[in-house]
């Protein structure tokens, strides 16, 4: 069954025939204005006084000092994304740290007590990650601006 309201070759189930032609709906007369209703006519205002007509406005001109956009001129682009800067300090801050964390396990110890050896094997297992993500994070930002300037 199709829907009479929209045009049977967009619905479920047309099999190439022609659509139907459709009539109209007939118009009725208006009924005639009850007698406590006013007359058509009387809503009608009459013409305003002379003097209260306003004139048409002249367009205004654009000062000279405004900067006007030309036709077919392409639309600036903001000249840095936030997050592709964010990214890039993320990234720095990263490589940085680990960088920092490589240096210091590589520094000689001066005690040898069991607790001065948990922090030295954390950077241990961390700082290959940390330098890897911060790595990770600098190529997306550079393939982000690459694929910006396609």
């Amino acid at each position: 069954m199709t829907d009479p309201r929209y045009d049977p070759r967009f619905q479920r189930g047309w099999n190439g025939e022609p659509p139907p032609a459709v009539r109209p709906a007939p118009r009725l007369a208006p009924d005639a204005p009850a007698a406590s209703e006013p007359a058509p006519s009387s809503f009608l205002a009459s013409p305003p006084p002379a003097g209260s007509v306003r004139e048409p406005v002249e367009p205004v001109e654009p000062a000279a000092d405004e900067p006007t956009e030309e036709v077919g001129a392409e639309p600036a682009r903001p000249a840095r994304n936030p997050y592709r800067v964010a990214l890039v300090a993320v990234g720095v801050v990263l490589a940085v740290g680990a960088g920092g964390m490589l240096w210091q396990i590589a520094q000689p110890m001066s005690a040898y007590t069991p607790s001065d050896y948990v922090l030295p094997q954390l950077e241990t297992m961390v700082a290959p990650w940390v330098a890897f993500a911060g790595l990770l994070a600098i190529i997306a930002a550079v393939a982000l601006g690459a694929f910006r300037r396609r």
